[in-house]
């Protein structure tokens, strides 16, 4: 038996600041800030 393909839709304002949250709280942290310029 196959799995329903999933819905994506574009997040609410409340959603992403709740995916914003998670993201800079559990995904990011510990990580050193840094940026490259890609030229």
């Amino acid at each position: 038996m196959e799995a329903p393909a999933p819905t994506l839709k574009l997040a609410s304002i409340r959603e992403a600041k709740t995916i914003a949250s998670l993201s800079r709280d559990e995904i990011e942290a510990g990580l050193g800030w840094r940026w490259r310029a890609d030229t």
